[in-house]
């Protein structure tokens, strides 16, 4: 028996022997499918007579495993596991059966002088899910995509558990960090989400192929996404935006080729730095044309360029242009000027 993922249709990989058929696959994913929102509606397939000859074949003599249709999945590889902790993240990689009661496990071993005698909970970073034990991780991530992210919180005297009424913009902000390029980027360890309290959400930016601290960056999304979003640089230690004096000189990059077609930052007394910044910007938009902020695209057209200019930085040693060569490729037309 061998497990074998349907992308794009089902998270859960579903077992095969070498009598499984095509139609076997697939019905069982249309049961998994049932009440969700995808793109592909498999009862159509099951029903068209076009089908039938392909949905009778086998499915390891059909050749659609090695057209990668279909995908054989391994239930021993290794997850992307990210705990947000105040200021800074932990991160692991474990095996996609592995479950969140081993997970909190895990966190007590690594972290044993501040957690082990609290009573936390992880909670899935940008909702109000708190997966139970024995939910594993592979449930909990969009495949083929490989990280999962959670906050540690203090768990509550009785569990409670709301649904969030969400704005069709919020909704919306959701359902583009699921899409694929957001998790990509989480997979590479170029960003990450910290926290939503809409219409705020803040965001780590980093390096993982090198020892610094991560930088922490809040977009205000109020008009999201009609508009662009209000950027600006977070202190997540102290909960306050870092002041224009105390900005890296790559994010001041960021914002003189950004600003306005991709972000907007807002007015802030006289200081020579701004007064800087203000004559770059308005240099650049005299002889650059840029592609504007689309409204039909996600947060990443921001974080993108951002990140570029993040590994920018001289500090960071030549191996960092491999990473920033990774990253345009995520989103070739989505490059800073």
């Amino acid at each position: 028996m061998r497990f074998v993922l349907l992308p794009g249709i089902t998270n859960i990989p579903l077992w095969a022997k070498h009598t499984t058929t095509i139609r076997d696959l697939f019905c069982r994913a249309a049961d998994l499918q049932y009440g969700t929102q995808v793109g592909l509606d498999l009862n159509c397939i099951l029903n068209d007579p076009d089908y039938q000859p392909l949905l009778d074949q086998r499915i390891f003599q059909s050749g659609l495993l090695q057209g990668c249709v279909l995908n054989l999945f391994d239930p021993d590889r290794l997850m992307n596991v990210i705990i947000n902790l105040p200021g800074a993240a932990h991160r692991f990689q474990l095996p996609a059966s592995t479950t969140v009661r081993q997970v909190k496990q895990q966190l007590k071993r690594k972290l044993a002088s501040e957690v082990r005698k609290v009573s936390f909970d992880l909670l899935v970073t940008g909702s109000s899910d708190r997966p139970d034990g024995k939910t594993t991780l592979l449930t909990l991530t969009r495949l083929p995509h490989q990280s999962v992210c959670f906050d540690l919180v203090s768990t509550p005297a009785a569990p409670i558990r709301t649904l969030p009424v969400r704005s069709v913009n919020e909704s919306l902000f959701h359902y583009h960090l699921q899409q694929d390029r957001f998790p990509a980027g989480v997979d590479q360890g170029i960003w990450r989400l910290v926290r939503v309290h809409w219409p705020n959400a803040i965001f780590a930016v980093s390096s993982p192929a090198h020892n610094i601290p991560e930088q922490f960056v809040r977009f205000r999304l109020n008009d999201y996404p009609a508009s662009p979003p209000a950027v600006e640089l977070w202190n997540e230690r102290e909960q306050r935006p870092l002041v224009h004096d105390c900005w890296p000189v790559w994010f001041k990059y960021f914002v003189v080729e950004s600003y306005p077609h991709l972000i907007t930052v807002d007015p802030a007394p006289y200081s020579p730095d701004l007064l800087n910044l203000s004559i770059s910007i308005a240099a650049r938009r005299r002889h650059v044309e840029c592609d504007p902020w689309s409204p039909a695209d996600d947060i990443t057209q921001c974080l993108l360029p951002m990140v570029h200019h993040f590994l920018s930085q001289p500090i960071f040693r030549k191996d960092a242009d491999v990473q920033r060569r990774a990253i345009r490729r995520l989103v070739p037309q989505q490059q800073s000027a």
